[in-house]
């Protein structure tokens, strides 16, 4: 019991003395709303087609659920009224600052997002889920000592631990497969038509020797990212390496969606973000200040 209350006591303390968590979601958000804003913009011509899809797959009556308002009877009529607005609210999320209504409101325009394009979605979608679900929870305007202060600060512990897990386990099911060691499934994806962006990609990309290294690249970097990120030291390169690695998963296997999710994530990770918007409330008023400098 003693060692329990030692362990909670310890992990309070290292939630309190956090700083710059206030930073990091603050431009988190951003880029979390960003990201959502753009890809329904982007499949908003397909809009109708995966909409009536869906209505004719699951019939006429629809049962109660936050991740389906789109498709309850009376909004049917509206659909491109509907998904103007829920534009519109995701702009004004992004735009002005954190309401914790408005950010349920965003979590549940996500869940229709999921539930209208459930066909063409991946593990990026679903991610960007999550973090936008993470985002109810966060006050940017936390001060020191608030019980929101140390959730803000277990929100952004959860959220690395999360992208921790995510590359450990990828790295993990690569090293077990024999076509990684050798390279064979890295030449085997740069021949796939409907995966990979040829008009980006160079042929000497599938040069047995650069599959060999892009593999063991692949694999020692998502094996070693989760143990190595909380160190300073490594932090400083694996940030800046990661970002560059997502960004040719963007370009050249056509995932843009996917590269921006993980994008947005490694703003958790940046030490130095600079001086960013932030409110502080002093009473009944409110004043300008800049946050603390993050670690």
């Amino acid at each position: 019991m003693n060692r329990f209350q030692r362990f909670l006591t310890d992990t309070e303390v290292v939630l309190t003395n956090q700083v710059g968590s206030n930073a990091k979601l603050y431009w988190f958000r951003r880029a979390v709303y960003l990201v959502l804003l753009l890809k329904m913009l982007l499949l908003w011509p397909e809009l109708k087609t995966f909409y009536h899809h869906v209505v004719d797959a699951q019939g006429m009556i629809v049962r109660f659920s936050f991740s389906k308002v789109m498709f309850w009877p009376p909004f049917r009529p509206l659909v491109q009224l509907w998904w103007c607005l829920a534009c519109v609210i995701v702009a004004m999320s992004m735009v002005f600052a954190a309401k914790r209504w408005l950010s349920i409101a965003v979590f549940i325009i996500s869940l229709n997002y999921l539930s209208l394009f459930y066909f063409a979605t991946n593990s990026g979608d679903k991610l960007l889920n999550f973090f936008v679900f993470a985002l109810i929870f966060v006050n940017e305007n936390a001060v020191k000592g608030q019980v929101s202060w140390i959730l803000n600060n277990a929100t952004v512990l959860l959220l690395k631990v999360n992208i921790c897990g995510l590359y450990f386990l990828n790295g993990y099911g690569k090293i077990l497969k024999p076509s990684w060691w050798d390279g064979s499934f890295m030449a085997q994806v740069w021949h796939l038509e409907y995966y990979t962006n040829f008009q980006l990609v160079p042929q000497w990309f599938s040069n047995p020797v650069i599959c060999l290294a892009t593999s063991w690249g692949v694999i020692i970097f998502e094996l070693g990212f989760p143990f190595l990120i909380w160190n300073r030291a490594f932090r400083k390169w694996l940030v800046p390496v990661g970002l560059i690695f997502h960004i040719f998963i963007a370009a050249f296997l056509s995932l843009p969606d996917f590269g921006l999710t993980m994008a947005a994530a490694y703003l958790l990770f940046v030490d130095k973000i600079g001086k960013v918007w932030s409110l502080k409330n002093d009473g009944n008023k409110k004043k300008r200040f800049n946050p603390e400098p993050l670690p």
